[in-house]
């Protein structure tokens, strides 16, 4: 099954992040994405409700230092996929699809904002970036 989902919105609401400069030792990176809310909001624009998802994304780098984004999601959907969201999450439960999709979307926006918040505290960066390789000729 294929969603039929348009993002509205995405809005930072939180950025924070720390470094600890007297750290000396192995550095360990983990990320961690929290969806805290799924609710119906208004959206005069389109005269219609949309899914508004609440969440947070951290990379945390044990003793080194933090990085941690919350944020809301503004999803349009089908009226079908809109009621099974939020009925679902009544129960803190979500559509593995539509669950892969928002995390995805966390993500990738996150993952941006986290790289500039890095850069600017001099964290190593959360993820590989892609890098360019010499190949040796063979003659």
């Amino acid at each position: 099954m294929v969603l039929n989902i348009s993002i509205l919105g995405f809005n930072l609401t939180k950025i924070s992040g720390w470094k600890n400069p007297e750290f000396k030792g192995k550095i360990e990176i983990s990320t961690s994405i929290n969806i805290s809310s799924i609710d119906k909001k208004e959206f005069p624009l389109l005269n219609d409700e949309v899914l508004k998802v609440v969440f947070s994304f951290k990379i945390i780098y044990k003793e080194l230092g933090e990085i941690s984004l919350e944020g809301e999601l503004l999803l349009r959907t089908d009226k079908k996929i809109f009621k099974d969201v939020l009925k679902e999450w009544k129960e803190k439960k979500v559509n593995t699809e539509f669950q892969t999709l928002v995390l995805n979307l966390i993500i990738q926006r996150c993952s941006i904002r986290a790289i500039e918040l890095e850069e600017e505290l001099n964290l190593p960066i959360h993820i590989n970036l892609p890098t360019l390789k010499l190949e040796k000729k063979e003659n």
